[in-house]
């Protein structure tokens, strides 16, 4: 008896109910439809194909014949495309069903078989990835841009159809994968990773009232002319019980002081300087005879020491107790001098009396300096003082300095003190991440030939941008590009399995 060659249909090998197989018609292509229009071709499409060979039945006696007869018609009773091999070609699968009436004479008949699709498929899946790159399947080449250029070689003689796994590195809110056939895209094109945003942020906060509230400030002999007097810087201040004190006024015949800086911080952001910012402070300011003489400055300055603003709470008058609050900001024209607010509250630097000295009594003291662009304002006892100045609009404060001043000999204010001080710039640039549809590490797998799209191995058809296309790569070797949104630069790891096909 000549050898059998082998036939296996959804795993079952048919062969062993023969004891002969003949005439095996595969055929040479599929049937193909031509649609035209009159005597012009319009494009054609390719049919389904029919498979089938002439068979012996094995058995010497009618049980046994008519056994296998059994076991052919149960293993033909398939409800969906079944796999069928050739032995002679077993790498290649036709998916197909029985078709038509399978006639048996007494041991011998002819089995058909029905290919919907016309073509078969690799009994084996091609796998290209960012590891084997290089090899017969192609390549995949990340181009260090956030983009990756993959060659794919596809040895069948028919188109065949990529299932794409796409693994990103870094956050991303859209997919391009461009091919010969189509370009399919997923996520959002105009999804951002980011924005400029604003924040405020405290660059000083000096509000526990214990001495290392001030271990940033540093005694300054710097020294400037305010009302053409010249103010030296002799005197000492000194962290005392409940904040900055003047502990000596210097010497001198007219106006001397004591002066500590602080330099602000540059912000999370790395800038340096505060051109809208809010500064708070508390100051006493109180008298214990008419006496006494003094100020309490606290000026923001620019890095050349040029005032911005200020807040200044003077008593400058021996014959009687009267105080003046002043509201200092830049001369435009000349920046190394400043200008007073027109309006100067007076009080009564009393220390027994909180109706003579509603600002500045040892239980008030609340006071504040506010820039926004160019808008100024200041607070007193409760109300607001602005004024516009578009050309100090982007103007910045480096630093704040804390003045206490005597006059001459006459004795320094009996209870002055800074007993608190915040400052926190309001305008703090910074680039603000926005959450993106794709996170960093997850997985996007399409199937072009189901029409799929997954993300994180689960459904997601939603992400299909409409007039993109799932399509099939051809025949030999073609290339994709694949892309992430405008502003992506991270990595992307490749993974592509394909079956070919044959006609």
């Amino acid at each position: 008896m000549s050898e059998v060659i082998k036939i296996t249909y959804g795993g079952i090998n048919l062969s062993d109910l023969f004891d002969s197989i003949t005439n095996i018609k595969r055929n040479i292509g599929a049937t193909w439809a031509n649609n035209l229009d009159g005597t012009n071709f319009i494009n054609n499409s390719l049919g389904t194909r029919t498979i089938s060979f002439d068979f012996t039945i094995s058995g010497t006696f009618f049980d046994e014949i008519n056994h296998n007869k059994e076991l052919l018609s149960s293993y033909l009773n398939v409800r969906e495309e079944t796999p069928l091999i050739f032995e002679d070609e077993p790498n290649k699968v036709w998916y197909s069903l029985p078709d038509g009436d399978q006639t048996i004479d007494l041991n011998s008949g002819t089995l058909t078989f029905l290919v919907p699709s016309g073509s078969a498929v690799s009994s084996y899946t091609n796998v290209l990835n960012n590891s084997n790159s290089g090899g017969e399947l192609g390549t995949v080449t990340d181009n260090g841009d956030g983009t990756a250029s993959v060659i794919i070689n596809n040895k069948g003689t028919l188109p065949t159809f990529l299932r794409a796994k796409i693994s990103l590195l870094d956050e991303n809110g859209f997919l391009r994968i461009v091919g010969v056939n189509g370009i399919l895209e997923m996520g959002n094109a105009a999804e951002v990773d980011g924005v400029d945003a604003t924040k405020s942020e405290m660059l000083l906060n000096a509000v526990n009232n214990v001495a290392s509230d001030y271990s940033g400030f540093s005694p300054t002999t710097r020294t400037y002319a305010l009302g053409s007097t010249n103010r030296p810087n002799n005197g000492t201040m000194a962290y005392q019980t409940d904040g900055l004190r003047l502990t000596n006024g210097g010497t001198g015949t007219s106006w001397h002081q004591a002066d500590w800086v602080f330099t602000l911080p540059k912000d999370s952001s790395g800038n340096l300087g505060a051109s809208s910012f809010i500064s708070n402070f508390n100051a006493v300011f109180e008298t214990g005879s008419v006496k006494q003489l003094g100020y309490l400055h606290v000026m923001l300055t620019d890095s050349n020491d040029n005032t911005i603003m200020g807040y200044a709470i003077s008593k400058s008058s021996p014959n009687n107790n009267s105080a003046t609050v002043n509201f200092y900001y830049q001369d435009v024209d000349n920046p190394g001098n400043f200008l007073s607010y027109t309006t100067r509250p007076n009080f009564q630097a009393s220390g027994v009396n909180v109706k003579e000295n509603p600002g500045f009594y040892h239980t008030q003291g609340h006071a504040e300096m506010i820039k926004q662009g160019a808008q100024l304002g200041w607070l007193y006892n409760g109300k607001k003082y602005t004024v516009n100045i578009p050309d100090l609009a982007n103007s910045s404060v480096t630093k704040i300095h804390v003045e206490m001043g005597a006059f001459g000999t006459a004795p320094k204010i009996g209870n002055m003190a800074l007993r608190r001080i915040w400052f926190q710039k309001t305008n703090v640039q910074y680039w603000s991440d926005i959450p993106n549809r794709f996170k960093a590490g997850s997985t996007l797998e399409a199937n072009m030939e189901e029409g799929k799209i997954y993300l994180d191995e689960r459904p997601a058809m939603d992400l299909k941008v409409n007039g993109s296309t799932f399509y099939s790569v051809p025949p030999g070797t073609s290339e994709l590009l694949i892309s992430g949104s405008d502003w992506f630069t991270g990595g992307i790891n490749l993974n592509f399995e394909w079956e070919e096909r044959y006609l």
